[in-house]
């Protein structure tokens, strides 16, 4: 019987001929209270899927999310018509971004290709199903177990909550991700997590300025890539990574703060690439990597101030950099000789001015701080 089934459902899958229907959701009462409180996903199945029959039988596959809200899908074993739930067709959930867990009940016996790539934040897998098999990081099965954090066969107590706000939170080792943010205002400020998950704010149209506070340690890729009306960010000391492409394209973006005593190591690849109206920047002191495009296409980015604690610029670092007329390094220049500078890093129209408190007695390109600003030394003969 299971191989009959199996034969229709992959007939299923490659043609995509048959009539096509979905169950209707329903409103889901917002939580109130703490914002500490956490609380459950819980583990009603989910409403709004679309489901497709498969032809001479009494049973069905998930076609697609369709008007499905819920960022935990707990697939049905069988659906308000009597068909029972046998398989996920391929791309049904593809680039589902804010899916963080999925339950597979024992009726489900196929996957397709496809079917959870994309799905950046789908942190836990629940499989009851005996003839799947799932693993962490394996793209089969569609990919449902290559973002996971967490794959159970059995019940589990889950690492996954919300709090009354709607925020998701993932909580592993006494440490707290933010997977996905709930409500936001125009200004946002993140504290009590020590990180911000990948994609958690991306594309966030309503968001204007985000201050994040101490405690928190990493901001994970494409954080807050695409959040267009973002216009200024301060960043917390205790930060010491940013993750690729965490503030790419903000448009708006024009003022970027890293607190005193920055912790920051890292800037990934990408990171604030595409920032348009960028102009001035100051890094913080105990940089050290500069990664690949990191400020890429900050079309009129105009000077920037580089710690002597940096050891790697990466390739295209300030590449399409048009305006980038200084690099103001707060070194010596046989430090700054030192750094692993990629050769396409730092545009050919910019000057680097090195670092000296004191008026050097020969000529070069030196500079130092008059009154708090930055001021450029004159040549030694005047």
């Amino acid at each position: 019987m299971k191989k009959r089934i199996l034969t229709l459902i992959l007939a299923v899958i490659s043609i995509f001929s048959f009539s096509i229907f979905s169950a209707c959701g329903k409103d889901r009462d917002n939580d109130t209270g703490d914002l500490e409180k956490e609380i459950s996903l819980g583990t009603q199945e989910s409403e709004g899927l679309l489901y497709e029959p498969v032809k001479d039988t009494n049973t069905c596959i998930v076609r697609g999310i369709n008007n499905c809200r819920d960022k935990k899908i707990v697939i049905p074993k069988e659906i308000v018509t009597g068909a029972t739930v046998v398989g996920i067709a391929p791309s049904a959930f593809i680039n589902c971004i804010d899916i963080v867990s999925i339950v597979i009940p024992e009726t489900v016996l196929i996957i397709g290709d496809r079917a959870f790539e994309g799905c950046y934040k789908l942190l836990e897998v629940y499989n009851y199903s005996q003839s799947l098999d799932i693993k962490k990081g394996d793209i089969e099965n569609g990919y449902v177990g290559f973002y996971a954090e967490d794959v159970y066969t059995a019940e589990n107590e889950s690492k996954l909550f919300k709090n009354s706000k709607g925020d998701i939170l993932y909580k592993k080792d006494g440490k707290k991700t933010l997977i996905s943010a709930g409500e936001t205002a125009e200004n946002v400020n993140i504290s009590k997590v020590d990180y911000i998950g990948n994609y958690a704010f991306y594309k966030n149209e309503k968001i204007k300025s985000v201050t994040i506070s101490n405690g928190v340690e990493k901001i994970g890729d494409k954080a807050f890539e695409f959040c267009s009306n973002l216009n200024s960010i301060k960043l917390a000391s205790s930060i010491t990574k940013i993750g690729s492409e965490a503030f790419s394209y903000c448009k708006n973006l024009e003022s970027i703060v890293f607190e005193d005593e920055s912790e920051l190591k890292t800037i990934g690849a990408n990171a604030f690439s595409g920032n348009i109206l960028l102009k001035n920047i100051t890094l913080p002191s105990k940089l050290e990597n500069i990664g690949t495009m990191a400020f890429a296409s900050c079309y009129n980015l105009e000077k920037i101030e580089i710690p002597s604690s940096v050891k790697i610029i990466s390739s295209s670092a300030f590449f399409d950099c048009l305006g980038l007329e200084s690099i103001f390094y707060k070194g010596t220049e046989e430090q700054f000789s030192a750094i692993e500078i990629n050769v396409s890093a730092i545009p050919s129209i910019t000057s680097v001015y090195y670092y000296s408190n004191e008026k050097p007695l020969t000529d070069g390109n030196y500079w130092h701080y008059e009154n708090g600003e930055i001021t450029i030394w004159q040549s030694a003969k005047m």
